[in-house]
């Protein structure tokens, strides 16, 4: 029985520990590339984990995040803005699902505010940050992309 406490205790710090995933401690830059609004694009975006101590006892986190997004197609020309926040969950040391919600602003080809959102799955492969990411930007610019996170 002390043995199963120790283990389960044990899981537990480490779980906290790496409550924001495979976005870290730290601050990150990422890069997407995909499908975005009206053809072929990408997302830059910047994250800052936020720590919360009744959630990362669970193996979870949030992370604010900035996104910038463009997209070229037939013509068009789609830009985007948007500040959210993502809720993280830690599945293991390489592994995690996010969603979040955000405001933002449409920029190109008019201006509109409004809302967007995500989901994605984070990938630790090798030391490599790999994410893959589907979501909407305002304006109807949604996006389904691969990216590295930095």
């Amino acid at each position: 029985m002390k043995h199963l406490l120790i283990a389960l205790l044990s899981l537990g710090l480490a779980a906290g520990a790496s409550a924001a995933g495979q976005y870290g401690s730290n601050h990150s830059t990422s890069a997407m590339v995909g499908a975005y609004g009206p053809g072929i694009g990408g997302i830059f975006s910047y994250s800052i984990p936020l720590n919360v101590d009744g959630l990362a006892r669970s193996g979870l986190g949030i992370v604010a995040e900035g996104q910038l997004g463009g997209g070229i197609g037939d013509d068009k020309f789609g830009m985007a803005t948007m500040v959210g926040a993502k809720l993280v969950f830690v599945l293991n040391r390489t592994t995690d699902i996010y969603g979040g919600l955000g405001v933002g602003s449409e920029l190109l080809p008019d201006t509109n505010i409004g809302a967007g959102g995500q989901v994605g799955l984070n990938l630790n492969l090798d030391g490599t940050r790999v994410f893959f990411e589907a979501g909407a930007h305002p304006g109807s610019n949604n996006y389904l992309g691969v990216g590295l996170r930095f």
